[in-house]
């Protein structure tokens, strides 16, 4: 199994010099840091224009070279006599370079440039968030533009505990069992695995298997799981302490015995190292998911792996420069290999998946697979970079389609219409064929696609291209939630945006009601819409009209009779039905609750329109939401 540092996909330089990295040991997530990378010339000496590109590791913050008293600022000194300069790296916002303006930098010369450097009053550089083993230093020589073999990895820990996570099963049924796990965290989702305490159970009274004090020792690597059968009625949560510090679960909700579903939360957008901008391993971004954001489900959607004879994306500022495109097959393989030893039928779902954004396109879509280790798109040699080599592949091979943010734009700017400088961006919804994309995804740390003017933006929008859009337009898609992460930690609890300018919020969740936890249910309750979308929180939604349950599509003749059942994770600020596009239903009052059930809101208005579609959308407390997926009538 290949390693987080991902050096395997790399061009990697023949040259051999000698770098080392001083000041990060016992470094832990989040800390503001100064550490030297300290590098020995090897053999062919340098001359004016050659030089060193020196990266930070991942999910670290932007190294500068101009502002001594702000953060990231970067300074070096060299025993060469030739003369350097140091300079921030154009167009490669985590990197800088050290450039030879004078004389030979000859084998045997040192270097030393220190990230973060204090001597002028600066507080340091950011590490990542996100705990690590084996994050990149990327260096590599200017002429070469390929990874020197040498090129250090780092290991940051995680914080001092500071918050209990307790994740409960979201639903149950009378004398079955339900699954309690509690997790320590550190204030940036990474677990504490060194923990040791005893937790209390305040309403342990709701079960005679549950405990009243729970002990977690070092052994327990901060997480401790065991199931009880509830006594409860309805709903119920459980509420934890560590000394004081009060910890509330997710709602768990009884299931009437003839309802056929069980509902699932995962996260099946996210990347790692074999994403060339992104960081984490494989392995390690599924026992993220699996054991500390507690997810049924998960899917690693690196960029373009696999496909052959084409480009791919995201060679932007954050990426690194020399990756090896040629060893997406590899990649590919290493995913498909991976997930499968991940998915346990029953435990946890896990699929094979990548993000597909090539040209002849508009927009970002992932795709995922059923089966171990599926065909990889393969576009035609010769390939013009611009038709469109996915729908061929689909007719041949049977995917699910997702596309994400659908109106983003990356210059941060609100755009009213498509111009010649953002040709490509704006999802083109019916690009792609309706029956392979059910769903779309509504939310990611990017930021909210419902509606232009929601909440939670995006930075960069093109009005026109939201889904309030599409579905007005006639489409018909359910809605999930995602992360987009790029650290490998996806369902974390982190609510910070981290040093990628887009990625603003925190997690979204999407969540599924299928028969079973397997591969297989959750791609037949996918693509019949019966999911929704949530920001972090495992919220409960059932929603329905006249009957039909979220996704679905009949006919009706007179009211619309709607349903909402709801059980929060937090407390319940304001539910909206919304009715093409337009809010129909607004709860009223001041009581902020975590249930509500409203058994029937009748709509008695006439819209004019052959078919009409309806929705919910929650608001929580802390500014949290869900949304149901949308039901379609048709006027009989």
């Amino acid at each position: 199994m290949r390693k987080s540092s991902n050096r395997d996909n790399f061009n990697l330089s023949k040259t051999r010099d000698r770098i080392t990295v001083k000041g990060l040991n016992g470094a832990r997530a989040g800390q503001m840091v100064s550490y030297s990378v300290e590098i020995i010339a090897a053999n062919p000496d340098m001359g004016k224009g050659g030089g060193f590109s020196i990266g930070v590791p991942h999910g670290f913050g932007f190294p500068q070279v101009s502002h001594p008293q702000k953060e990231g600022h970067v300074t070096f000194v060299s025993n060469t006599k030739s003369r350097l300069a140091l300079e921030p790296c154009k167009g490669r916002e985590k990197f800088v370079n050290i450039i030879v303006q004078e004389g030979i930098l000859k084998a045997g010369e040192k270097i030393a440039v220190r990230f973060g450097d204090r001597r002028r009053g600066g507080p340091g550089i950011r590490a990542s968030y996100q705990q690590a083993a084996g994050a990149l230093v990327p260096v590599s020589r200017l002429e070469e533009n390929k990874l020197l073999p040498a090129s250090p990895v780092i290991h940051l820990a995680s914080q001092d505990f500071k918050v209990l996570r307790c994740h409960l099963s979201p639903t149950f049924r009378k004398n079955t069992p339900v699954k309690l796990v509690i997790v320590a965290e550190d204030a940036y989702g990474n677990r504490c695995e060194g923990f040791h305490g005893e937790i209390r159970v305040l309403n342990s009274g709701i079960s005679k298997g549950l405990p009243g004090k729970i002990q977690l020792n070092p052994a327990d690597k901060g997480r401790k799981e065991f199931s009880f059968m509830p006594e409860a009625e309805g709903s119920f949560r459980i509420c934890c302490e560590y000394k004081g510090l009060p910890a509330m679960s997710n709602p768990s909700a009884e299931l009437d015995a003839s309802f056929p579903y069980n509902l699932y939360f995962g996260e099946i957008h996210a990347h790692s190292s074999l994403s060339y901008d992104a960081g984490g391993s494989v392995d390690g971004l599924y026992r993220y998911a699996r054991d500390t954001a507690v997810l049924d489900f998960a899917a690693t959607t690196d960029h373009a792996v696999g496909i052959k004879n084409m480009r791919g994306y995201a060679a932007h500022r954050y990426s690194l420069p020399f990756f090896d495109m040629a060893d997406m097959p590899g990649r590919w393989k290493t995913i498909c290999a991976v997930t499968k030893q991940f998915n346990k039928p029953g435990k946890f779902a896990a699929f094979p998946a990548f993000e597909f954004t090539p040209a002849g396109l508009k927009g970002h879509r992932n795709i995922y697979f059923l089966q171990d280790y599926p065909e990889m798109v393969n576009a035609p040699a010769g390939w013009d970079g611009r038709s469109d080599v996915l729908n061929p592949y689909l007719k041949k091979h049977p995917a699910l389609v997702i596309p994400h943010h659908p109106p983003i734009t990356w210059d941060c700017a609100v755009h009213d219409k498509r111009t010649p400088e953002i040709a490509d961006e704006g999802l083109e919804y019916a690009d792609v064929p309706a029956k392979y994309q059910p769903v779309v995804e509504i939310y990611s740390k990017h930021g909210c696609s419902e509606y232009f003017g929601n909440p939670r933006p995006l930075k960069g929008q093109l009005k026109g291209y939201f889904v309030s859009d599409f579905l007005e337009q006639g489409h018909k898609f359910g809605f999930i939630a995602g992360s987009d992460t790029h650290q490998a930690n996806p369902g974390s609890s982190l609510a910070l945006s981290g040093p990628n300018i887009t990625l603003q919020y925190r997690n979204g969740l999407a969540a599924v009601w299928a028969r079973e936890l397997t591969r297989e249910a959750l791609w037949e309750a996918i693509f019949a819409r019966r999911v929704y979308a949530t920001t972090y929180n495992k919220t409960v939604v059932m929603f329905s009209v006249n009957g039909l349950f979220m996704g679905a599509e009949g006919a009706a003749s007179g009211p619309r009779r709607i349903s909402l059942k709801l059980f929060t994770a937090g407390n319940i600020i304001k539910i909206e039905i919304i009715k093409n596009s337009s809010v129909i239903f607004t709860s009223s009052g001041r009581n902020i609750i975590p249930d509500m059930e409203i058994k029937e809101y009748i709509d008695r208005e006439q819209s004019g329109r052959n078919e009409d579609y309806y929705y919910a959308r929650v608001t929580e407390s802390e500014g949290e939401l869900a949304w149901s997926s949308p039901v379609w009538v048709r006027n009989k």
